[in-house]
């Protein structure tokens, strides 16, 4: 993790609309689910949740929703149950998969394979 706790808290102040998306994500709303509830493009949601994981230091938005809940930016009261959804584990599979096809792209280009 980058920051402390304060610094993390004076930051989401500033850019609500950051832990907004990641809130949405970890109660199991679809990208494109907390886009219509925010009233934003799906871009801006992805957008929102990659600079919460950039300043989080995490590698998925489950991960930053976590990190929120446990540094008291997410309330657990807010959330229907401590087991992630399938529309959250789906979003998450798919993250990974992302990153893995961006490293392969990289090794094929180090290897002149591409």
């Amino acid at each position: 993790m980058k920051y402390k706790q304060d610094e993390l808290r004076f930051y989401f102040e500033k850019n609500p609309r950051q832990l907004e998306a990641v809130r949405h994500i970890y109660n199991g709303c679809t990208e494109k689910e907390a886009a219509e509830k925010m009233n934003v493009s799906e871009d801006t949601v992805t957008t929102h949740l990659s600079l919460a994981r950039n300043v989080l230091g995490v590698n998925n938005s489950w991960e930053a929703g976590r990190h929120c809940e446990i540094f008291g930016l997410i309330s657990y009261n807010n959330l229907p149950s401590a087991q992630p959804s399938d529309a959250l584990k789906n979003y998450c599979e798919n993250e990974r998969q992302k990153v893995k096809n961006k490293e392969w792209k990289k090794e094929k280009r180090k290897k002149g394979w591409e």
